[in-house]
């Protein structure tokens, strides 16, 4: 039998509520996942959510969950795959809130990279972060030497910094 890793936390989307999770079995290819769910909780109302490292991202995967019972405990039984898993059961929904960030575009001229995008009209330039990293699905981390100002209306944005490689990767953290 292959190990599983799992780790099994609340969480995970915009409306989403953490479960108390009671008891995690592995049986062979199987996962069973035992958890309590709130009052006036149906089956419908939980989702599996999983991914391939701890920090996610995590996306909901097909589960199958039953109650147990009439006392809100149910049971999300799902197949384990040959990469490790990291497990979340959420209640509510997984879809995320709509960002209300924007990025228009990217450009570089020589060896400065020029990112414009749009937040709220209530936004200030202090509240972004540009991050970077040299591949997509890596841990981005702030860029060195980059600047946000306002860019002519409320709640746009110009971000300005050096290339430090031959490719990147960038986000606009709020």
């Amino acid at each position: 039998m292959a190990w599983q890793k799992l780790v099994i936390s609340g969480g995970g989307g915009g409306g989403s509520q953490p479960v108390p999770i009671g008891l995690i079995e592995v049986n062979g290819n199987t996962v069973t996942i035992t958890f309590k769910g709130s009052a006036g909780s149906t089956v419908a109302s939980f989702t599996v959510l999983a991914a391939t490292s701890a920090l996610g991202p995590y996306g909901p995967i097909s589960a199958t969950i039953s109650a147990v019972g009439n006392n809100g405990e149910y049971i999300a039984t799902v197949t384990a795959g040959a990469v490790p898993q990291f497990y979340r059961v959420v209640e509510g929904s997984t879809t995320p809130p709509p960002s209300d960030l924007n990025i228009e575009s990217l450009s570089v001229q020589g060896s400065t990279v020029t990112l414009l995008f749009t937040g709220t009209s209530t936004d200030t330039a202090s509240m972004f972060t540009v991050l970077g990293n040299s591949t997509a699905a890596g841990t981005y981390l702030p860029v060195n030497g980059a600047t946000v100002a306002q860019d002519g209306s409320a709640g746009h944005f110009k971000a300005t910094f050096p290339t430090n490689a031959p490719i990147q990767f960038y986000k606009v953290r709020k």
